[in-house]
């Protein structure tokens, strides 16, 4: 009878001990939610940019320019970092470094492209491939409207993301 006993205990404590692992899968679930909101963020930033654009001909590298600024620059997950790509007048990147170990980094950009009679803004968001400390460098200007921005190696862009989900 207590051999009987001892083996339940130790089944009951490798079925609890079972039951609290956590696998690599429910590891990149919760770091789902915090990697929205980065990608969110700057969407929400580059739509700032392009208002801004439209209405002063130039973008800004100040925050504090922008109408809607969803979120701060620095959250609890995430920096954010505004930064001319070459100049105001023809394009902005914004970045958002990771806090924590296990997030994606991102590079979201907006360009002025002209074509023709008007002026068009085009953006992207590239995230890296895995979890990174160092958000992608900022694609390149396309060089009319039909370009396409493409973001650099060892990332991808958000676009192409979302629709395989």
């Amino acid at each position: 009878m207590r051999g009987s006993k001892a083996f339940l205990s130790v089944a009951t404590l490798t079925v609890a001990i079972a039951g609290c692992t956590v696998t690599p899968d429910v590891i990149k679930q919760s770091s789902v939610p915090k990697e929205v909101e980065a990608r969110d963020a700057i969407g929400a930033i580059l739509f700032d940019q392009r208002t801004h654009y439209i209405e002063n001909q130039a973008f800004t590298i100040s925050a504090s320019n922008l109408r809607t600024l969803a979120t701060k620059l620095d959250t609890p997950n995430y920096t954010y970092r505004l930064a001319a790509k070459p100049n105001q007048r023809t394009g902005i990147a914004v970045t958002a470094t990771p806090k924590r170990p296990n997030l994606r980094s991102f590079t979201g950009v907006v360009f002025a492209v002209d074509a023709g009679k008007e002026t068009l803004t085009i953006s992207e968001i590239c995230e890296t491939n895995g979890p990174s400390k160092k958000p992608p460098i900022a694609p390149a200007a396309p060089k009319g409207p039909r370009d396409v921005i493409r973001c650099p190696m060892g990332s991808r862009s958000t676009i192409a993301v979302v629709a395989k989900q």
